[in-house]
Parts: C-alpha cells; structure tokens; sequence
C-alpha cells in the first residue's frame, strides 16, 4: 500500500492540463469529469498510471474530499470512506473536509522532509487558489501569490545547493588531463551513479549505494576504453556512442520511470545528522560530509597518481608511443584511468541524488561541459606544480565557477538568460590561458620591437 499515492483509502491521482483562458466553471466541469473517468483505475497504484501515461511530478500531493459519502457512477454506488487527519502515509497530505456549509483545509507533511515555512506557504496558496475559484472567471485572473511571495522566489531563483560537483572534476581531471582522452560519457555515467545509488538506497542500504555507483561507473568506463583500444573508436565517438547508450540503461534501472525519490528513504546524509545532533556542526553536516569525502577522494587520487601504475598512467597521457617502448601497456593504462575517472563521476552522481533525495534521468546534462570549464578555471590559477597542488587546483576551479554563477545571479540576470551566462562563462574559461598566452606573447614581441628600435636610434646617433 506504501507504493500508492500514499494514503490508506481510495485516492484516485487525477491528471488535468491547465489552460489559463479557460473559465472556472469549464475547469471544474473538466476535472470532475478526470475524476469520474479515473474512477475505473482505482484498483491500479500511482506507480503504475504514472508509469503508463508517463505522469511525472516533483512533489506528489494528495486530496482526499469528505464532502459526500457515495459516488454514483455507471458502475453503480460507490461508498466512500472518511480518513481522518493523521492517519496520512504521504510525505505531504491535504484534507478538505466540508463543515456547516463551508469547508475546512488541514495540511499534514513530514518534518524532515518540508519546513514548517514551507508547508504555510502550500496552505496560503491553496486557500488563495480556492478563493480565486469563488470570485474570479477566468483561471488565468486567479491571483496565486503576492508581491512579498514573488520577492521570496526570486531570491531562491538560481540558489544552488551546499553540494558541489568536485568529484567529477577528479574525474575529468584524470581523464582530460591526465590521459588527454575526451572522455565525452560523463553525462550518462553522472546519472548512472545517481539512479544506481538510488536504487540501492530504496532497498536500505545508503552507504552500499556509493559502492555500488562506483562500481557501475567502472562498468561504463570499460564499455569505453573497449571501444577505444580494442575496437578503433575514436575517443570522443566513443563518448558519444556510451552516453547515448546509458541512458536507455539508465530508465531501465530506475524502473523505467523519469524520476526517483528517496524521501522516505535514510541517506547518509539523515544518517549522518542523526549522530551530529550536537555542537556547531549541527547545520553544516551535509557540507562536511561532502567536504570529507572530496578530500579522501583527492588525498587517495594524488597518492595512486604517484605509484607505479599511476606514473604509467601519466606517462600514457604524456607520449604513449614512449610507454609502449618501455614495455609498458598503453591500453591496459587507458582502461585503468578511464574506469577509474567514471567510477567518480559516478559516486559524485550517488552522492548528490542522496542529497537531494531525488535521482532525474536529465540530472546529468551538461556536466561534461561545466566540469570542463571548472577544470581549466582551477589549471589557470594553479598553474604548475605537485600532483596534489593540481588536484587541489581542481576542486578550486569548482568553487570558483560556482561563485562566477551565483556572483551572475546576484546582478538579476533572468531566468532566460542563465544558460548564455553558463555558456559564456564555459568559453572564456576555456578560451582564457590561449588569450592569455597570446597576450604574453604579443607582449614580448612588442617589447623586443621597442627595445630593436632603441638600439638602431642609437647607432644612428653615433
């Protein structure tokens, strides 16, 4: 019964498309009609209808209505049961109750899962929505928010979340600059570690959940480095050819559904609060999680890059017609660096989906190409050095980014907008170190004119 909409009698998920010219009356008529059609799959789960005619929500809310206590339909009478408040399964439920001639509005939501704030804000909006059916014609004239809740979206417009993707950036690190591979699957290999560790996590087991997308992005940069060294593909067709191809793996293993919520699920990150209850880490334990493992993942990438096989990965990416000289496997270094580099974009994919208890079939489009512009951000002022000081560039060049984007937010940019500042952003970061090295030169070049003309004045005067 957990695996319906959530509640313990008859709730019937009713899909209506809103047209904004259409009048109250015409959009009451209309979802009464749903309603009554619906009536005849009320044996099926929401799983099942969403499944079938691919309803897809954020938020799934439930109605329960007390206002009569049989439905007659073709079929016949159909009794109705009450539910009482607090008997809801739901992580958010609204009851409507009809009382003396007017009706009554409860709203029941998890703790852990919503805000307080937010749930008054839910219950604001659905008696303004009920007001708007009652004085206004239109749907279109029905006044939804105030001027003080449009101020409060537009702050959180653009927000991004504590979480912060340098775990794939460790791994087109080791992928784009360690190996010189375009490595172009990064995309479905971030949402193969999501909708792995989603799963896993569903089934209880939150901490064998990154294990587990770790190991299934090792599978995906097998796939890929086979392409490459045994089949002649060219590294970025290769790319291509698995991104395409992971997403119809993707669906297939959240269930053949778009979407996955881990609300009612533990995560390490509730895991993680429940024994930081205390002190002044108490707010920022999903931060220090995160923190905590980009730094083991960085400490423990630096120390591989500089052992045996690590060097030869290195060495691979540097000239591999020298490594093959030396009796040095080149294609068993590829396979090595790219299974490595997918298992973390991988295991940042998990990680993120547990943090945001949510996995999304289009949660990885575009990574390649923000991880790319972060990745040289943090090359360019790092410079040479150390292979830890370039790992450290790394995460920088991420938090970075993420500040040129929020810093681009704060100037009320629009919503419309704001994929042609990523893109802007992308191209002068990538653009950057050959405009400045273009500029050192003309420099240089300039200077020595200078200094020939000098010298030519001077042997004039002589």
């Amino acid at each position: 019964l957990k695996r319906t909409i959530g509640m313990l009698v008859r709730t019937l998920p009713v899909y209506v498309q809103i047209q904004e010219e259409e009048t109250v009356a015409e959009y009451l008529q209309k979802l009464q009609q749903d309603f009554f059609e619906t009536m005849s799959h009320d044996c099926c789960s929401f799983e099942e209808l969403a499944g079938r005619y691919q309803v897809t929500s954020d938020i799934l809310f439930v109605y329960q209505s007390e206002t009569l206590n049989g439905m007659h339909t073709k079929r016949g009478l159909i009794p109705m049961e009450t539910l009482e408040t607090g008997n809801s399964l739901a992580n958010l439920a609204v009851h409507v109750f009809k009382k003396d001639g007017s009706y009554e509005i409860h709203l029941e939501y998890r703790s852990d899962v919503y805000l307080e704030r937010t749930a008054r804000t839910l219950l604001s909006l659905m008696v303004k929505a009920l007001e708007g059916f009652r004085d206004c014609a239109c749907l279109k004239d029905i006044p939804l928010v105030s001027a003080e809740d449009v101020a409060v979206l537009d702050s959180y417009h653009g927000k991004r979340t504590d979480y912060d993707r340098a775990l794939t950036l460790l791994a087109l690190f080791l992928s784009f600059s360690i190996l010189n591979i375009a490595d172009l699957s990064t995309d479905g290999c971030f949402t193969l570690g999501c909708a792995v560790g989603a799963v896993v996590t569903l089934a209880g087991h939150p901490v064998l959940a990154l294990f587990a997308a770790a190991g299934a992005g090792i599978c995906s940069g097998f796939i890929t480095a086979f392409l490459q060294t045994r089949m002649g593909v060219p590294s970025i067709l290769a790319g291509i050819i698995v991104n395409t191809g992971l997403y119809t793996v993707n669906i297939a293993v959240m269930g053949f559904s778009s979407n996955v919520n881990l609300f009612a699920c533990d995560t390490i990150f509730s895991l993680a609060k429940e024994k930081l209850h205390y002190g002044w880490y108490e707010d920022w334990y999903k931060l220090l999680i995160v923190l905590i493992v980009v730094m083991i993942t960085g400490v423990l990438l630096s120390l591989f890059l500089n052992t045996r096989i690590g060097l030869s990965i290195r060495a691979t990416g540097d000239n591999e017609d020298m490594v093959r000289a030396s009796s040095i496997n080149p294609l068993f270094m590829i396979t090595v660096g790219l299974c490595i580099a997918n298992a973390l974009t991988a295991l940042s994919g998990a990680i993120l989906g547990q943090y945001q208890k949510s996995c999304d079939i289009n949660l990885g489009t575009g990574m390649v190409t923000i991880a790319l512009a972060s990745l040289i951000i943090g090359e360019t002022l790092v410079g040479k050095g150390s292979m830890f000081r370039k790992i450290a560039g790394v995460i920088l060049g991420s938090c970075l980014y993420r500040f040129i984007v929020a810093l681009a937010l704060r100037m009320n940019v629009p919503a419309e907008a704001l994929k042609l500042v990523s893109a802007v952003i992308v191209a002068v970061a990538i653009s950057f170190p050959y405009l400045r090295e273009k500029f050192l030169l003309n420099r240089q070049r300039s200077h020595n004119r200078n200094a020939y003309r000098k010298g030519e004045s001077a042997n004039v005067s002589h």
